[in-house]
């Protein structure tokens, strides 16, 4: 199977958080890449058919004011233009207070109404040893 990881990052939190995901990912044989959202959205925007080779999409943000980060959020506006149908997808948010990625995962998985949504996973204050060992018991049931 093939997983694409796409974040957002402010403290360089979220990006560690991806990374060690796509460790997860490669452990169970997936191909996996990870980009950060500016590095990407313009092949993203440009390219309709961009995740078609994708099986599972991962996104995730750190969390600004108890929601995924507006320029993430402004990233995410332009997935319904992509064909995301029959994708599995995984939300993921970080965050400095306990639970507030919760909100963000929500706000993330709004966006992207077509996938089949597995679930959320985050963690606060870089404390991320439960949360991917959750990501790891997602991957386990694909």
């Amino acid at each position: 199977m093939k997983a694409i990881i796409i974040y957002n990052t402010r403290t360089g939190n979220t990006e560690e958080f991806a990374k060690k995901m796509e460790d997860i990912l490669k452990k169970y044989n997936f191909e996996c890449i990870t980009y950060r959202d500016k590095s990407i959205k313009s092949s993203v925007y440009s390219q309709v058919d961009f995740f078609n080779s994708y099986d599972l999409l991962c996104f995730g943000s750190a969390v600004h004011a108890m929601s995924a980060a507006f320029s993430f959020k402004k990233f995410l506006k332009k997935m319904p233009k992509q064909n995301l149908d029959a994708k599995k997808l995984v939300c993921f948010a970080t965050s400095g207070a306990e639970n507030a990625w919760i909100k963000a995962c929500k706000k993330i998985q709004r966006y992207l109404p077509k996938c089949e949504h597995i679930g959320n996973i985050g963690c606060a204050e870089r404390e991320n040893e439960k949360a991917l060992k959750d990501f790891e018991a997602l991957i386990k049931k694909i």
